[in-house]
């Protein structure tokens, strides 16, 4: 993944954990950021709950609804339609990705 990665008004810079729109920084919860950081890094394919619960929960169990819980928090920051959901399959980073400046 590139050092930056910019979609919409939006600029991530992983390295930092930091999220910018429009240049602001975006106060997004750690369990957020990870799934935002596996779906960006992963944007070419379907990722299943088991996929980002691996992710972003590194060896810890927990329930499955907290998937849905960060995906929502997501979509609600960034817009319904950087994220799709394919009912029972799983979730997929739709915005269209480019290098940061």
């Amino acid at each position: 993944m590139s050092e930056r990665l910019c979609f919409g008004d939006f600029e991530l810079r992983p390295a930092e954990r930091l999220l910018l729109r429009s240049g602001q920084p975006v106060h997004l919860g750690g369990r957020a950021f990870e799934l935002l950081l596996a779906l960006v890094h992963h944007h070419d394919r379907l990722l299943t709950k088991d996929d980002l619960l691996r992710m972003a929960w590194r060896g810890r169990i927990v329930e499955e609804a907290n998937v849905q819980v960060q995906v929502s928090v997501l979509r609600k920051v960034i817009g319904h339609h950087a994220i799709s959901t394919l009912a029972g399959c799983g979730y997929r980073f739709t915005a269209e990705l480019r290098d940061g400046p």
